[in-house]
């Protein structure tokens, strides 16, 4: 079942947009990476599907979508998980011709992001460990008193 919600990250309570996010981010910069070396969109899209762990229709999808001429800043809105930022950041780089500079910036804002995401978690779950791990002890002082209570109770009479 782990395997199955690291598959659908949605449905990870409280987890799934950072995953979501991050698989983003690595998307992104991965895209970025092919792209500074110089290969184009419809030959660096089928190069991350193994890497990324992105399904390989997805990647034909998106192939003949940038074939017909549709923009990937179109193709990722039709995904619908993207942030409007991103989108956004897409049209603007197609439209200056510089996409691989704006696939860039976002993927370093998408980074920023996921950063905020894992702190704010982080902040929220430490107060719920911290009474946990009190419940626990809590528990356990009082598994070892009892008994020695009921002891003294028995000595004393």
């Amino acid at each position: 079942t782990v395997w199955l919600l690291w598959q659908r990250p949605q449905n990870l309570p409280f987890l799934g947009t950072l995953v979501i996010r991050q698989r983003q981010t690595y998307f992104l910069k991965s895209l970025s990476s092919l792209l500074t070396q110089g290969l184009t969109l419809n030959a660096a899209l089928p190069l991350l599907a193994p890497v990324l762990k992105v399904p390989v229709s997805d990647i034909l999808f998106m192939n003949e979508s940038l074939e017909k001429g549709h923009p990937l800043s179109k193709i990722l809105m039709v995904a619908g998980s993207w942030p409007t930022t991103v989108i956004q950041g897409l049209v603007v780089g197609e439209q200056s011709g510089r996409l691989r500079e704006q696939i860039e910036l976002l993927a370093d804002w998408l980074a920023e992001l996921c950063q905020e995401l894992s702190e704010r978690l982080t902040r929220w779950l430490e107060p719920l460990l911290l009474a946990l791990i009190a419940g626990i002890i809590a528990l356990v002082m009082w598994s070892v008193f009892t008994p020695m209570i009921g002891i003294y109770d028995t000595l004393s009479v």
